[in-house]
């Protein structure tokens, strides 16, 4: 499910389409999501996407706008704000 997840963090993920995916309740992929990674959906998501933005500040030379724009989109996107703070 992770390696799913890491494979698509640019598309608009659903912890719903997740669990339509596998076979399990929205609810029960949530608390098993949060209880093999720590962090309920939502938070990996956006964690995952403050990550995948930094390093494309970093190797493409790219502003904050633009990345931003590619990684701040979807549940649980990224505000502008919360992606200043992780990028400082």
């Amino acid at each position: 499910m992770i390696a799913y997840v890491q494979e698509h963090i640019g598309q608009l993920l659903s912890v719903d389409d997740l669990a339509e995916r596998v076979l399990m309740h929205p609810s029960a992929l949530a608390d098993l999501f949060q209880d093999v990674t720590g962090k309920p959906p939502c938070l990996f998501f956006r964690n995952m996407r403050l990550s995948r933005a930094r390093a494309m500040l970093i190797e493409t030379g790219s502003d904050a706008a633009q990345s931003h724009e590619r990684w701040g989109t979807g549940p649980c996107h990224i505000s502008p704000a919360s992606f200043a703070t992780a990028t400082a």
